[in-house]
Formats: C-alpha cells, structure tokens, sequence
C-alpha cells in the first residue's frame, strides 16, 4: 500500500508563523551585513588615520632631532644663550600682551 501526498495545506497560523520565521531571519542576516560593512568602513578609517598618525609623528620627530642638533651646536659654539635672547626678544616685540613669569630665588 502506498500513500501518495500532492499538496498538503498548512493551517494558516503555522504558514503564517513560518512567513514570520523565515523574514525575521532576512532581516537578522541583512542587518548583520549592514553591520558588517559598517565595521569594516570604520577599521578601514582607523587604520587610515593611525597611517597619518604615524607619518605625522615621524616629521615632527624628525624636526625634533634637527631642532636639537642646531640648538647642541649653538651650545657648543658658546652662542646658545644669544640666540635664546635674540629670539625672545623677537617673539616679545611682536606680541600684543605680553606676561611674565617672575621667578624667586
């Protein structure tokens, strides 16, 4: 004997629960790729920004050392204090307000 089955008719509750199923499962899975993407833009900003980070660290620290090694040469040629004198008193007499900081003793 064999039984032979065409078209079985869900009841309407379960067909309906089973639409429901199966768009919150399309929706779960397109906002996980929403979020994916939106994931993968910020790692892909942040490793940018870190790149500009690391390049602008480089050149002031390059500035730094040439900074360093003009001012030892001052020192060394017995000029570092007339230097220092000169540029404060450029800096002074360009400003508007001017503060200054008496140190005791």
């Amino acid at each position: 004997m064999a039984v032979d089955l065409a078209d079985i008719l869900l009841p309407d509750e379960l067909a309906d629960a089973l639409n429901a199923v199966m768009q919150a499962q399309s929706e779960a899975e397109a906002q996980l790729f929403r979020a994916e993407g939106e994931c993968q833009q910020r790692i892909l900003a942040s490793e940018h920004g870190v790149r500009i980070s690391r390049t602008r660290a480089t050149a002031i620290e390059v500035e730094i050392l040439g900074l360093t090694s003009f001012l030892e040469e001052l020192e060394n040629r017995g000029v570092l204090d007339a230097y220092v004198a000169r540029r404060r008193a450029e800096v002074t007499s360009e400003s508007r307000a001017l503060f200054l900081k008496e140190e005791n003793s």
